[in-house]
C-alpha cells in the first residue's frame, strides 16, 4: 500500500448486488483496497442493514461501517427493467457480487451464465448460507445459522454453560473476508487467463477451516473438544489471571491497571505458565523483560511485581 497511495485493486470495478452483513464486508474490503464498489439496493426499502442500532444522526453505525466509501445505486431487480440495467452494467464491472439464495439470481436472468456471455473476464461472487450446490443449498442461512452448524457455538463459552455464538458478526465478517480473498485470487488468475469464474462463499465454511484442528480430533481420534476454561489456545493459570465475579470473570486489580499494550498481550501470554507445564522462559529472560519495561516507561513497582511472581511460581514448581 505504501507503494501504491490508490491500492492494489485501483481499476477494478465491483457490482455489489447484496444486503445485510457477509457480501457487504467482501464489497467493503475490496473498496478499502482501492476497487471502485457500485452498491445496488431497492430504490423504496434500500439494504435493511440501514434499519441497524445504533444510530447516529439518524444513520445506521453498523451500516456506515460496512458500506463506507461506496456508491450507491438504487435498482429494483425483481423488474425487467431493473435486471436490464445490470444487463448493461455488467460489461462495464470487474466483479458482481451477490448474496442472494441460490437459484434466484438464475431466476431472474442474472445467472452466471449469462452474464459471463455479457462480459467474459467478469468474476462472480456469491455468498450465501450453505453454498451453490449440495443438499442443504436451498436452505436460508445466516450468522447463527454458520456459527452453530460448524461446530463453532459448541466450543465456544465455558464448560458450566450453554453453547455461545459470539455477540457480533463473526461468521458474516469471516466469510466476508474469505470471499475477499477469493476475489482477489479470481482477478488474479484472470490475469494470465483473460477468463473470469465464480467464488463460492458458504457462512459455515471459513469457520470450519478456523476449528479444523477441532474436527481433526473427531475424524482422527473420535475425540469431541468441549467447551474449557479458556481454550487451547490461550493457557494461564487460573488462580493469577481471574478472579470470579459473579457469573463472570474479571482481572486482578493490578492486571487492570496496566496501560501497556506490550505487556497486556505478550507478556500475559508469554510469561505466564499453566501448573502442568514447565516454563516457558528462563528467568533471567524474565528480569531483562522487566529490565525494557521500565525504560519504556513502565511502572517499576508492576514489573517487579511480575518478576516475584515468576520466581515463586518457579521455586514452587520444583519443589
Amino acid at each position: 500500500m505504501e507503494n501504491d497511495a490508490k491500492g492494489p485493486l485501483h481499476g477494478v470495478t465491483v457490482l455489489e448486488l447484496s444486503s445485510m452483513y457477509a457480501a457487504p464486508t467482501c464489497g467493503r474490503m475490496m473498496r478499502d483496497f482501492g476497487a471502485t464498489v457500485i452498491k445496488v439496493e431497492d430504490p423504496v426499502a434500500g439494504d435493511f442493514a440501514r434499519q441497524w442500532s445504533p444510530f447516529k444522526n439518524g444513520l445506521s453505525l453498523g451500516f456506515s461501517r460496512l458500506n463506507s466509501g461506496k456508491r450507491s445505486l438504487g435498482i429494483d431487480l425483481r423488474s425487467e427493467d431493473g435486471r436490464e440495467i445490470v444487463h448493461d452494467l455488467v460489461p462495464h464491472v470487474d466483479v458482481v457480487l451477490e448474496s442472494f439464495r441460490p437459484g434466484r439470481m438464475e431466476a431472474w436472468g442474472l445467472g452466471y451464465d449469462i452474464l459471463s456471455s455479457l462480459n467474459p473476464g467478469v468474476v462472480m461472487t456469491r455468498v450465501s448460507g450453505f453454498g451453490q450446490t449440495g443438499p442443504y443449498s436451498e436452505r436460508p442461512g445466516f450468522g447463527t445459522v454458520a456459527e452453530t452448524s460448524s461446530g463453532y457455538a459448541y466450543i465456544n463459552g465455558w464448560p458450566s454453560t450453554p453453547p455461545t455464538s459470539p455477540p457480533f458478526g463473526f461468521a458474516d465478517s469471516i466469510a466476508g473476508i474469505s470471499a475477499a480473498f477469493g476475489t482477489a485470487m479470481a482477478l488474479f488468475n484472470r490475469g494470465r487467463t483473460g477468463v473470469g469464474d465464480v467464488v463460492d462463499v458458504a457462512l459455515y465454511e471459513p469457520l470450519m477451516f478456523i476449528i479444523g484442528d477441532i474436527i481433526l480430533q473427531w475424524t482422527g481420534n473420535g475425540a469431541i473438544q468441549e467447551r474449557v476454561e479458556m481454550g487451547p489456545a490461550l493457557p494461564l493459570r487460573e488462580e493469577f489471571f481471574k478472579r470470579r465475579t459473579g457469573s463472570g470473570f474479571r482481572l486482578p486489580r493490578h492486571l487492570r491497571q496496566l496501560r501497556c499494550d506490550f505487556l497486556r498481550q505478550w507478556t500475559v501470554r508469554t510469561l505466564l505458565r499453566t501448573r502442568d507445564t514447565p516454563p516457558m522462559l528462563p528467568v533471567w529472560n524474565i528480569t531483562r523483560t522487566c529490565k525494557k519495561l521500565c525504560q519504556s516507561g513502565f511502572r517499576p513497582s508492576l514489573a517487579r511485581r511480575f518478576l516475584q511472581f515468576w520466581k515463586a511460581t518457579t521455586s514452587s514448581r520444583r519443589e
